[in-house]
Order: structure tokens, then C-alpha cells, then sequence
């Protein structure tokens, strides 16, 4: 079978077989390829079968029909090249053009063609049984039972420990969270481990998103620009500005809104440490990089944007005497140099502001 492989490869570009015919004088291999059955012999024989079998099923797949037949040993041209023959010979013996009987048609032929057996399954024989023949064949039983051992451990130590630890951490509350429980209109800063606290966004929570255990872990948060993102619950970070009369003051407002009735206009003041956070975030804010206050609302800032888009593209109104330019996430700005670090501790202190909206540095002679 493997000659005929090799010999099919060699000329499947140029000639196109349709069906190949195996004849040989062996009665008893020729029943081993043509039954399912495996033999009761030795492994070497049972893997010679084998091969023959992968053989066959390679050449169906690669369209051949593949059949075998029995033909006596005197009829049988391949003993001539191991029997040996002289040089005159072999120049005029049939081994070069097979038994007459080929040139006749198929019923002619002294032979009956069988069609060759396919490679059985594993376990499709019920009553084989698996026998251990040799040392090598124990080895590998063995070490077969311990890889079976060793997936079945590795699944265990880092699958199933591994979700039972992760199911332990979200089914049991946390220590340190925090206790306040979030709730739909509060203002909060969004988290962001890449950018330092004073440039946190702030937002304003629009929706809780419960699992599917009716936990509430995510939340769909409105920016100042109207966009809206979502983002878990422990990177949300509540306002230090809403104190308990703000907290009132919104549920009036939710009671209000409930009822129908027009809302009264704020009267907030900037000297209030009880301003609302909506205001807040239209509110401009000034830092020497320690400490945070107000813009006293008496100098123009050097740029002011409409919102965060018009930010983004730098679409804002710069004050005449200042040139500024985009720095990555941020402007920078080059004014007339003033003065202005005599007024900075004038300007009234608020809790901590952790979004300022313009900053000012030292320059090299001092001035900021």
C-alpha cells in the first residue's frame, strides 16, 4: 500500500485514477484488511493493518476507489525482483507488463474484489478489550492516569477555588466601603487611577444598574457636556459639598418635581458652603497646585469654554492679552504678567474643590 501511494502522487498531475485494484497471494492479510474485525496477533502485525487502513481512507478521501483481490503466487509479478532473475531474463519477463488476465475484462479475471475495510473507531468493537502487552505499554497506561489526575487538580486550584474566592468577595460587603448608599440625582466625582484627583470629572447619576441579584454595582452618569457614561459604584466618589441642608433641600426639590409645581429660582450665594453641586460645575476655580478657592468672578479668566467639546477643539473666547495653546488634556496659557499672589489668600477658602478649572504657576521672576 504504500508503493501504491507513492506511485499515485507521483502521476495524480498528469493522469486522473478513478479506481485502483490491490491484488496479492496472501489470503490471510488480505482477510485482515477486508474485515473489521482486529486480528489476535502480534502488535507489529496490528500495526501494519493499521497503516494499510489510514492508506485506504487517504486515497477515498482524495477520490480513488479502492478495491483488493487474490491472485496465486505463480500469477503474482513481484516475486521476480526478490526471487532474483538474470539481466535477459528480466528484459523479457511479464513483470513489466503485469499477468494477460489484467488485458481481459474484470469478470474475465481468475479473482473476486472485495472493498477494502476502513479504519475502525476507537471502542466501536464492544467486546475489545484493552491489554497491556508490554513494560512500554504499562508506562504509558500509568502516565496517562496521572495526567488525567493532574488536569482534574489544576481544575480545581485554579478554576473552581479561584470563582469561589470571587463569588466570597462580592456576596460579602467590604470593610472599607463606603456606607453611604448612592441614589439617582447625586453629584459625584468619577475615579480615574491615571489622572491626579483635582482633575476628576464630576457627573451627576441619572441610573442605578442592578445585577442579575438585584445588586446595584454600575451607574449611568450625566457629564457636564450631557454625555453620559457608565461607570461601577466604588469608582464614584460623593461630593464633600453636599452637606445635610443640601440633601433636604434636593428632596424637596424630588417632591416638588413630583407634584408638578414650578421650581423657585436659587438663591444660593457664593459665600454658602451649602451650594448646590450643579452650579458648582459651571463655577471657576483657581490652584497654586496646594490649596483650591473660587474665582472671585472680578478678573476674566484666560479662556472660557462653553462646554467640554468646545474645550476639547479649543472653540473658546481668550482674553485679549493671553495667547493659549492645547497641551495634551489641558490648555496652557501665556498672559501679560500680573500680580495676583496677594489676592489669591483673599479669596474665600471652600472645601476642597477637586476640579479646577484654571490654574496659575510661577514664572522665572516670580510672578504667577
Amino acid at each position: 500500500m504504500r508503493l501504491t501511494n507513492a506511485v499515485l502522487e507521483q502521476i495524480r498531475q498528469v493522469i486522473k485514477v478513478k479506481h485502483v485494484i490491490v491484488l496479492t497471494d496472501s489470503e490471510i492479510a488480505l482477510s485482515w484488511v477486508t474485515t473489521q474485525e482486529k486480528p489476535e496477533s502480534s502488535p507489529f502485525i496490528r500495526n501494519r493493518i493499521c497503516e494499510i487502513r489510514k492508506i485506504i481512507e487517504h486515497l477515498e478521501n482524495a477520490g480513488h476507489s479502492v478495491r483488493c483481490g487474490h491472485i496465486s503466487t505463480q500469477l503474482n509479478p513481484a516475486d521476480c525482483a526478490t526471487r532474483g532473475a538474470t539481466k535477459e531474463e528480466l528484459q523479457e519477463h511479464w513483470w513489466w507488463t503485469g499477468p494477460d488476465f489484467l488485458l481481459q475484462p474484470q469478470g474475465n479475471w481468475p479473482t473476486t474484489l472485495k472493498e477494502m475495510a476502513k479504519q475502525a473507531t476507537e471502542g466501536e468493537n464492544e467486546e475489545e478489550q484493552a491489554r497491556l502487552l508490554t513494560k512500554t505499554n504499562v508506562m504509558q497506561a500509568i502516565q496517562s492516569s496521572c495526567k488525567l489526575t493532574d488536569t482534574y487538580w489544576h481544575q480545581w486550584q485554579y478554576e473552581y477555588l479561584t470563582a469561589l474566592r470571587e463569588t466570597h468577595k462580592r456576596e460579602v460587603n467590604k470593610k472599607r466601603s463606603s456606607k453611604e448608599i448612592p441614589h439617582k440625582g447625586k453629584v459625584v466625582l468619577i475615579a480615574d487611577a491615571l489622572q491626579p484627583r483635582y482633575t476628576w470629572k464630576l457627573g451627576r447619576i441619572e441610573e442605578l444598574v442592578p445585577n442579575k441579584e438585584g445588586v446595584v454595582r454600575e451607574a449611568v452618569v450625566k457629564l457636564p457636556s450631557q454625555r453620559k457614561i457608565r461607570r461601577p459604584i466604588n469608582l464614584l466618589i460623593p461630593l464633600e459639598l453636599e452637606t445635610e441642608e443640601y440633601r433636604n433641600h434636593q428632596k424637596i426639590e424630588e417632591l416638588e418635581e413630583e407634584k408638578g409645581q414650578p421650581q423657585p429660582p436659587d438663591t444660593s450665594n457664593q459665600s454658602s458652603v451649602t451650594i448646590p453641586p450643579i452650579p458648582m460645575l459651571n463655577t471657576y476655580f483657581i490652584t497654586n497646585n496646594n490649596e483650591t478657592a473660587l474665582w472671585d468672578r472680578k478678573s476674566t479668566p484666560p479662556l472660557s469654554c462653553v462646554n467640554q467639546e468646545a474645550a476639547e477643539t479649543l472653540d473658546c473666547e481668550v482674553r485679549d492679552d493671553c495667547i493659549c495653546y492645547p497641551a495634551e488634556t489641558k490648555a496652557n496659557c501665556k498672559c501679560n504678567e500680573i500680580d495676583i499672589s496677594s489676592g489669591f489668600n483673599d479669596l474665600q477658602r471652600r472645601l476642597p474643590a477637586e476640579m479646577p478649572s484654571v490654574s496659575f504657576k510661577q514664572n522665572d521672576q516670580g510672578k504667577v
